[in-house]
């Protein structure tokens, strides 16, 4: 008997924030982490926070924000933006 894998779309949500939102930062990736594991796979999907706090790396030749789009910006392969504002 084979046993047939289901298929599971990922989705891609961008996070964007200063530094200053560092707590909201945090629930967004504890709510995220909480779907995936509790209604996530039973959905077919999983999702995964993208943000600049995890998914660069430092650079060289250009100021911190355009090296950051530069690796992660791209918006069109995102399912979700989520903003988060507050001081700066």
């Amino acid at each position: 008997m084979q046993t047939v894998m289901p298929h599971v779309e990922k989705l891609l949500v961008f996070l964007a924030s200063p530094n200053d939102v560092i707590t909201e930062r945090r629930y967004v990736k504890d709510v995220i982490t909480e779907v995936n594991r509790t209604l996530a796979a039973e959905r077919g999907v999983i999702i995964e926070v993208v943000s600049w706090d995890t998914d660069t790396f430092p650079g060289y030749g250009d100021d911190a924000q355009t090296l950051i789009n530069a690796q992660i910006a791209e918006m069109r392969k995102f399912s979700l933006f989520i903003g988060i504002i507050w001081n700066r």
